[in-house]
């Protein structure tokens, strides 16, 4: 137990796991996939946001306990960590935070993954995979790091070795590693009453979200806001010429087609950021952009987040200073179907009400985290003075 002065409590829980030699590494990958959704594989980042239908999303994040909730493997040379950790939302005991951890744990050690279960992590892992081996610059850093903790031709193994895992193996490794006696659990609270109730953003910080720190593998690193780099910024290589076109409706569209790659990445942006937001409604073109995701008339938010999650998927909005950046990324044979969940999400979102307040206690909980953040601080000053 660590205790000092901070904003919320932090729980983290790391049990000893295999090198990447051993057998029992990607039935491992697919139980992390399974808690929390697939993570990206990629250098910077670059690939889908998965995990909104994951268990541990929907054990605590769903239920309002945490703001954010994940587990983590990552391949090493060396025995190394499983992890799971999760950001406390304000007056959460952190106890039941780690009860609710323990009994997600204790699910998959004593109950076998369903198909639907297994079918979504696998998808999610192939489509991870594949987003982290577009342009050589990708595969060159994989067959490197490969090199360097195992042998470079485990890269050519990766769909097969996935593909073989079955239920009985994650319950296997789980019910192997996933033990109390394999257990160290650390726990952060702060010291100076951090993450009281009612805790209100300042003027200036309205805007302000949180955003979780993702998983990393070998010496990856998150792109600053936890956005997934677009096509060809990450992976490198080439790119043929770019095509424009005007539709009937005036929607520009610029395209560049790539044959040999394996996921289609689309971008559409609308002139909606926050330099339209006036002093008394300052934040709200962040809000809407996240709120654009959390329901349609035809689809709920847990509906979106288990047709996404269960293609391997990422549909994402946000807001920036100019405009609103909506993003899709997906495998080139779910392409269709993501192109027209995106045009519902634009054009018949429902905003429900019970959506808008978890949102608005997770932006207030970002806030607070920001306040012992020394980046966000010096972002802050630098917007007052700018």
């Amino acid at each position: 137990v660590v205790r000092r002065p901070g904003p919320l409590p932090h729980l983290l829980t790391v049990y000893h796991a295999p090198p990447v030699g051993s057998p029992d590494v990607f039935p491992l990958m697919v139980l992390d996939a399974i808690l929390s959704g697939a993570g990206s594989m990629g250098m910077s980042g670059g690939g889908a946001n998965l995990g909104r239908s994951s268990r541990l999303y929907r054990a605590l994040v769903e239920t309002e306990l945490t703001t954010s909730a994940s587990s983590g493997f990552s391949l090493m040379r060396d025995p190394y960590l499983f992890s799971i950790s999760a950001g406390l939302r304000p007056n959460v005991a952190i106890e039941e935070v780690e009860r609710v951890v323990t009994a997600q744990v204790d699910r998959l050690r004593d109950e076998l993954p369903g198909d639907e279960e297994m079918a979504r992590a696998l998808k999610g892992l192939r489509a991870q995979f594949a987003y982290a081996s577009e342009g050589v610059s990708s595969i060159a850093y994989w067959l490197g790091s490969l090199d360097k903790i195992h042998a470079h031709t485990l890269y050519d193994e990766f769909m097969d070795r996935f593909a073989a895992v079955t239920a009985a193996d994650v319950q296997r490794v789980a019910r192997q590693y996933l033990s109390a006696d394999n257990r160290t659990v650390g726990q952060f609270i702060p010291s100076d009453g951090g993450g009281a109730a009612g805790a209100a953003p300042r003027p200036g910080e309205a805007a302000a979200l949180w955003t979780p720190s993702e998983r990393r593998w070998y010496s990856d690193g998150a792109r600053p806001g936890g956005d997934p780099a677009p096509a060809g910024e990450a992976g490198g290589g080439t790119s043929s010429a770019i095509t424009r076109a005007v539709l009937p409706n005036g929607i520009v569209v610029l395209g560049s087609e790539r044959p040999e790659a394996a996921s289609v990445v689309l971008r559409a942006r609308l002139r909606a950021g926050a330099l339209y937001d006036t002093v008394d409604t300052e934040g709200l073109a962040r809000l809407t952009a996240i709120m654009l995701q959390r329901g349609t008339a035809r689809h709920s938010f847990a509906a979106l987040n288990e047709t996404t999650d269960a293609l391997g998927a990422s549909i994402s909005a946000d807001a920036g200073r100019l405009v609103v950046d909506l993003r899709v990324r997906c495998l080139v044979e779910d392409f269709p179907r993501l192109t027209g969940l995106l045009a519902e999400i634009i054009r018949r979102p429902i905003f429900p009400a019970e959506e808008l307040e978890k949102v608005r206690g997770q932006t207030i909980t970002g806030i607070l985290q920001g306040d012992q953040d020394t980046r966000t601080l010096a972002e802050r000053g630098l917007r007052r003075h700018a």
